[in-house]
């Protein structure tokens, strides 16, 4: 008897980094989230199709997820990753709407931080905190 050959699908991934002001752009903090980025996907061995960077916080960092999500798809990326989840938004509402749209497209968010990939035990929590968002209205 033969045996198969397990082929794993490496993740596609559309780097992200985001800074709030030019200031930080000459700093070099762009260049600095990609190479964290860029070093854990080398080590995971994910695959990368491309990146994108936005300079700009507050409400304009929500306007940029839009084009992100699109940009995503276009490149057929799986994932989307950046150094830290609060370069997506710091606004805690948008950022879950971004990762529930994403997953409905077969795109997961995530951190270089993260030392796993979400599991089932994060989206329980994930909907614990949505509920007592509704609370608090």
């Amino acid at each position: 008897m033969q045996e198969k050959e397990e082929i794993l699908m490496s993740e596609k991934v559309l780097m992200y980094a985001r800074v709030g002001n030019i200031g930080q752009m000459a700093e070099a903090s762009l260049d600095l989230q990609l190479q964290a980025v860029e070093e854990f996907c080398r080590q995971k061995g994910y695959e990368i199709v491309g990146t994108k960077t936005c300079v700009g916080g507050g409400e304009k960092a929500i306007s940029f997820l839009p084009p992100l999500a699109e940009e995503a798809k276009q490149r057929e990326a799986t994932m989307i990753v950046t150094c830290s989840m609060d370069r997506f938004t710091r606004d805690y509402d948008s950022l879950i709407k971004f990762e529930d749209d994403m997953r409905k497209e077969n795109i997961k968010v995530l951190s270089a931080e993260a030392t796993t990939e979400p599991n089932e035990m994060d989206k329980v929590l994930q909907a614990i905190f949505e509920k007592f968002k509704e609370y608090e209205k």
